[in-house]
């Protein structure tokens, strides 16, 4: 995360169309899971499994269905039909970065479905919190890279450019791995 961002968050509600519900002026400086959310942070909530964090996350704005019951002043909400979609549609926005050529997976959107370490553990590895991150690039192929976002269900996995130029079908893959990026 890009800890020198500052953006407020009526600019992240334009950005992601969603409907600002509370303090305009927040300002955000980080993205962080709804359980570990510190003031300054914008989380999300959208897997009924973490309403638990509801209550005591400290995060300052927050992402949610609309029909959400905003029970907490103290907490500004953006509304959008799909909390998880609008953080990962606008990475650059949300985080302040530039879109990578490196690969990288939006780990906090994770639903630890075994997709992509199925198809290669020693690229791919789960955290502490049974999250997939890319372990060691260098240990799998392009191709691998681009049939995990493929296959990933929560479409979180960004192939990124691919290190072996003479990797075998590399236009191909490249093609498809557009849309993942």
């Amino acid at each position: 995360m890009n800890n020198n961002l500052k953006i407020k968050l009526s600019e992240i509600s334009e950005i992601v169309g969603g409907k600002l519900v509370g303090d305009s002026n927040v300002i955000i400086s980080s993205l962080a899971k709804i359980d570990e959310a510190d003031e300054g942070d914008l989380t999300f909530l959208y897997l009924s499994s973490y309403e638990k964090f509801f209550d005591s996350t400290h995060a300052s704005a927050i992402f949610v269905k609309p029909e959400f019951k905003k029970t907490r002043s103290d907490i500004s909400y953006i509304e959008v039909k799909e909390p998880e979609k609008k953080v990962e549609e606008q990475p650059a926005a949300v985080e302040g970065k530039k879109v990578s050529d490196e690969p990288y997976i939006k780990t906090i959107l994770c639903t630890s479905c075994n997709e992509c370490i199925n198809i290669n553990s020693m690229m791919f590895a789960y955290n502490e919190d049974k999250q997939a991150e890319i372990k060691d690039v260098t240990k799998g192929t392009f191709k691998q890279l681009v049939m995990a976002a493929e296959k990933c269900p929560a479409a979180i996995i960004h192939p990124g450019k691919p290190k072996n130029p003479d990797e075998k079908d590399l236009d191909k893959l490249l093609k498809r791995a557009e849309k993942f990026n």
